[in-house]
């Protein structure tokens, strides 16, 4: 669903974008926005592009087509659809941006969205939404991307949760715990050696920290943060919000899960996520950290879930990803390209894209949950809870940074405080550039 861009992609968009806008200011000279208005409305058709999720072209075709010919009965506008693979995705926008040939209506990945944003490519859709679609739509805040609206969230879930075996805590008298404090008091008690050999056979909580990418502090440390009343970021994406003292407090209670509680193995860092996954279907550990999407694969434990613990009273929260539809800048009926937007996220056109295309939870109230039935609490009353990580300028640089500092943390050869507000200050360095 989401691929990392490259940096050459990045310095390319750049340039083409200053040309493509300068090209722009040579040709509205003496023009006016009542002009621009009148163009616009002799435009009837939109040109969208799309990823696959079906079989590369036909079937993700097929389905669209279905609510692309409700919209030319309902306005009369034409659609012209592009499905355009995963691998050629970003560079296919680079060129059509470049050339005056990209979409109207775009869908976009988080690390797409903040390049295009910074180069003007995109638009705030924002003043175009009506009171009626922000009550329709769930997850708009997700799509709030440097203090407007960006995007319009399209895919959304994928929450990571804490998973428990629920034949070990029923086996030691524990409740699933609801708080940070009820969930270290937990693990005490599942923290056992069953032989008697001095060695730990079963444990209270894993995680791993020997992944060679960083995507996997995506469960073993942002929802941590979060549920600490902390985020990876300010919300205009200028700072390191993750050095304050929510962001210590969270490496500080990770590591005492493995030094001071003595629930977690010391060689975590020597662990990778699979590993740790295979412990837990293995019912050598009670509780571990998982994608929702991973978890619906595990079928030989009897398994449960928690949304994230309770910290000094505050709700819990976790991660979840999102991507969006957005509107282009150069979108050449932005009235008939919004309103496509709407047509697209309807009730009736995203059941079909998730029950004919790919499962995900309703993005609005007027569809019906079509994903896995285990997680349809967790969207419907808790949608509140579930944050999308917001895109920021040279997000792998830091992400990878403060990911190796954690796993200096997490070996004992760097303070929670010092791994914290090191890789806080390299990242604010770099967003201040």
């Amino acid at each position: 669903m989401k691929k990392h861009l490259k940096t050459i992609f990045c310095l390319l968009l750049t340039g083409a974008m200053m040309c493509s806008m300068a090209a722009c200011g040579k040709g509205q000279t003496g023009g006016n926005e009542s002009d621009q208005s009148k163009e616009e409305n002799t435009i009837k058709d939109v040109r969208v592009w799309l990823p696959p999720y079906g079989t590369e072209d036909s079937l993700d075709k097929a389905v669209w087509q279905k609510t692309f010919d409700e919209f030319t009965e309902e306005t009369g506008g034409k659609v012209e659809c592009q499905i355009i693979g995963w691998e050629a995705y970003p560079d296919k926008y680079l060129s059509g941006v470049n050339s005056g040939n990209g979409p109207d209506l775009g869908y976009m990945y988080a690390d797409m969205v903040l390049e295009f944003i910074n180069t003007n490519g995109i638009e705030d859709v924002g003043p175009y939404l009506t009171d009626a679609d922000r009550d329709n739509f769930l997850y708009l805040e997700q799509g709030f991307i440097q203090g407007k609206q960006y995007g319009l969230p399209i895919i959304v879930g994928n929450p990571r949760v804490i998973l428990y075996n629920k034949t070990l805590l029923e086996e030691a008298g524990v409740q699933p715990p609801k708080t940070r404090d009820e969930f270290v008091e937990a693990c005490k008690k599942l923290t056992i050696d069953k032989d008697g050999d001095g060695e730990i056979d079963q444990w209270g909580y894993a995680q791993g920290w020997g992944d060679k990418a960083y995507g996997c502090m995506q469960e073993i440390f942002t929802p941590f943060l979060l549920s600490a009343g902390g985020q990876l970021f300010s919300d205009d994406g200028t700072k390191a919000d993750f050095g304050n003292e929510a962001g210590v407090e969270t490496a500080q209670f990770l590591w005492d899960l493995v030094y001071t509680h003595k629930v977690m193995p010391e060689n975590c860092t020597g662990m990778t996520g699979p590993d740790v996954g295979d412990m837990f279907k293995a019912s050598k550990v009670a509780f571990v950290s998982s994608a929702t999407s991973s978890a619906s694969t595990i079928d030989t434990v009897d398994w449960g879930y928690i949304l994230g613990l309770e910290v000094n009273g505050q709700e819990a929260k976790t991660m979840m990803v999102a991507d969006y539809l957005v509107l282009m800048s150069a979108a050449r009926n932005k009235e008939l390209t919004v309103e496509l937007m709407r047509k697209m996220l309807s009730g009736e056109s995203m059941e079909r894209f998730h029950t004919e295309l790919t499962p995900f939870p309703p993005v609005a109230k007027d569809e019906e949950y079509h994903d896995n039935p285990v997680f349809q609490d967790l969207y419907e009353n808790h949608s509140h809870q579930l944050i999308a990580e917001k895109p920021v300028k040279n997000s792998f640089k830091i992400n990878d940074y403060l990911y190796k500092n954690m796993q200096m943390v997490m070996m004992n050869e760097l303070s929670p405080e010092e791994g914290i507000k090191g890789a806080a200050d390299f990242a604010n360095e770099l967003l201040a550039e």
